[in-house]
């Protein structure tokens, strides 16, 4: 079984790299085509979620290359889609210009979606994390950095 992470998961940027990640198990025929219609809403907001948890499979170096295939299998299935309906939605994608921009939106949505959702990271082990927000720049320490005014005239 092959798990396609295709051109339409890399529209707008998105996450992926790699065109295609092999199973442990050769490769059967290719997965027919969904037709459009038949991708509903919530499958491509599955896709997109599968797509970007195979992205991050497919990223680990931890995971060894014996191991890949299952863990991405496993990644889709954790989204809601089997692989082989995943490959179908890739293949349709492919062929069908209106699919590949609801991807691109669900990926993008998704992507949004876990950016705010996760916690900031703390400054140190142990820390709690805590918003920070951007300094003004900090006013030069040296003396000769500051314009010295000029002396004024005496008197008398």
């Amino acid at each position: 079984m092959l798990i396609k992470l295709t051109h339409a998961a890399l529209l707008a940027g998105a996450v992926l790299v790699s065109p295609a990640f092999a199973q442990t198990a050769a490769p059967a025929a290719p997965a027919p085509a969904a037709t459009p219609a038949s991708v509903s809403d919530a499958e491509v907001k599955m896709f997109a979620k599968a797509a970007i948890a195979a992205d991050k499979v497919q990223k680990d170096a931890s995971i060894g290359a014996a191991d890949k295939p299952q863990k991405l299998a496993d990644a889709v299935k954790g989204a809601g889609l089997e692989p082989t309906r995943f490959n179908e939605i890739a293949n349709a994608s492919d062929a069908d210009p209106a699919l590949r921009t609801k991807i691109r939106e669900a990926l993008v949505a998704e992507q949004q979606a876990q950016m705010s959702a996760a916690p900031a990271t703390p400054a140190t082990p142990g820390a709690p994390a805590t918003a920070t927000t951007p300094k003004a720049p900090a006013e030069p320490a040296t003396p000769a950095a500051q314009p010295t005014p000029a002396p004024t005239p005496k008197a008398g």
